[in-house]
Order: structure tokens, then sequence, then C-alpha cells
């Protein structure tokens, strides 16, 4: 009976571990072939802090537990999404020549986009996960779903560097074509299995119609900042970089709590 996970995939998955995580691992350099790991690794991510959540909210107020999960994926991450989040603010959003974003981005001092990206972004996430009644499940899929957006972004889309992280994951640097529907990267066994089972899950975390109606709901309207930032990388950087991976993958996770916290206080509205 064929393994499920070969020898391949745990070396692999130890390295998109030690790429998107802080934890001190041994791990061999990262390839085209880690990519098919980064949902597992957020599927990862997504439990330890949804169970982080679970435990300080049983010992503390429910904004506290909401501050310590957010720093909490500072750390496990080493903040390398927000920092790309930051650098994609100053990079994009300044009125410069084009010629000049990708030097912008490289900068290691931020701008007042950066700044205020990353204010609002934290901001953002504590507050919509204080006022949320949430589940494992609720923790787990944007986490998921985020970094399998990243995985095909960087599998159809066009690398804007001749450097940097995200050159390790390209196979062929300039020879992508655009994320479109038509030319969606096929998902893996691990990958298919992992959404059904994240679906399924919550499908049966959910005690009414409408909590499963708002994750879905949530996961798909998630995608408008990912798609306004992909198109805007590609009108002024010409592709993608790692930075505009990192501002995706923060957006997503943001604009699903967000979005799932807008459909809780709406429920809440009509029944009172």
């Amino acid at each position: 009976m064929k393994r499920f996970l070969s020898a391949e995939d745990a070396k692999e998955f130890k390295s998109a571990l030690a790429f998107l995580t802080s934890l001190p691992i041994d791990a061999t350099a990262p390839s085209p072939a880690t990519l098919k790991m980064f949902p597992a690794v957020g599927a990862l991510l997504g439990i330890s802090e949804g169970l982080l959540y679970k435990l300080v909210k049983k010992v503390s107020p429910a904004y506290m537990a909401a501050a310590v999960t957010v720093m909490s994926d500072l750390v496990f991450t080493s903040g390398m999404h927000l920092d790309g989040l930051a650098d994609s603010a100053d990079a994009l959003l300044a009125h410069v020549p084009k010629n000049s974003r990708l030097s912008i981005m490289e900068e290691p001092a931020l701008g007042v986009y950066g700044v205020s990206a990353i204010v609002m972004s934290l901001i953002l996430k504590t507050l919509a996960l204080f006022g949320d009644e949430s589940s494992l499940v609720d923790f787990v899929l944007p986490m998921v779903f985020s970094r399998t957006i990243a995985k095909a972004i960087i599998e159809k889309s066009t690398y804007a560097k001749g450097d940097g992280l995200a050159l390790k994951f390209q196979e062929n640097s300039n020879d992508h074509s655009d994320l479109t529907p038509a030319n969606a990267p096929d998902m893996t066994s691990l990958e298919t299995a992992m959404i059904a089972i994240l679906l399924l899950m919550s499908l049966l975390a959910s005690k009414r119609k409408k909590v499963l109606t708002k994750r879905i709901f949530s996961l798909f309207a998630a995608l408008g900042p990912v798609l306004f930032i992909h198109k805007t990388a590609k009108n002024k950087l010409n592709g993608y970089t790692g930075d505009t991976i990192g501002a995706s993958i923060t957006c997503y996770e943001v604009s699903y709590w967000l979005f799932r916290n807008i459909g809780s206080m709406a429920d809440a509205r009509r029944q009172s």
C-alpha cells in the first residue's frame, strides 16, 4: 500500500516549516517541491493559534486572548508576512516612478504607508478576534487557504525580481502565465484531502446553517484584497515578489476574520 506521505514529502514539509515559521529546524533549502507543503504548515499554525486562543480565553478576558493570539502569530512566523505587507504598502501605494518601486521594497526603513499597514492589520485582527465566537476550524481555514493562494501565485505568476527568497521556489523564474481560473494549478492529493477534511470539519462544527454560510462567504470574500494586491503588483512591478506574497497572506487572514465578524454582528443585531 502506497504511503500517503513519502520520505520526500516529509523532507519538504520540514523545509516548508523551517521557511514559514520561526522554529529552529534543521532542514534542506526550500525548492519548488516545498510549495505543496505550504497549506500543511498553515494548518499547523492555525491549530496552534486556535488552541492558544481557547486556552488563554479560559483564564482571561476575550480581549486578552485576542491580543495574545495576534502576538503569537508574529512569534510563530517571525513577522515575515507582516514585513511583506509593510514593504508592499510602501512600494505599491507611494507616488513614485515604476522603476523605483522595487528599490523602495528592498529598503530596510519603513515609510508611512508601511507603518500604517502594520498598525491597521494588527488592530483589525485583534478587534475581529475579540468580537467573534469562533471554533478551532475558524483559525485553520484562513491559514490553509491563504498559503494555498500563495502557492498558486508563485506557481502561476511572473516573478518580478532577479533575486530574493521567492526565487528558491521558481523552476523558471520568468516562464509563468498569469493567475487566472483557466490556468489554476492542479492540487496535489495532499491539498485536496486537506481542503476536503477542513470543509467537512467546518460542516460538523457548524451548529447552525448560518455559521457554515458565514465561513464560506468569508473564505471567498477575503479573496478581494488578495486579487487587488496581485493586480496592483502586476501593473506596478510587472509581477509578484516575496513581499507581495506576504502581504496577500496577511490581508487574506485579516479579511477572513473581518468578514466573519461582520456576519456575527449582523446576526446579533437581527436577534436583538
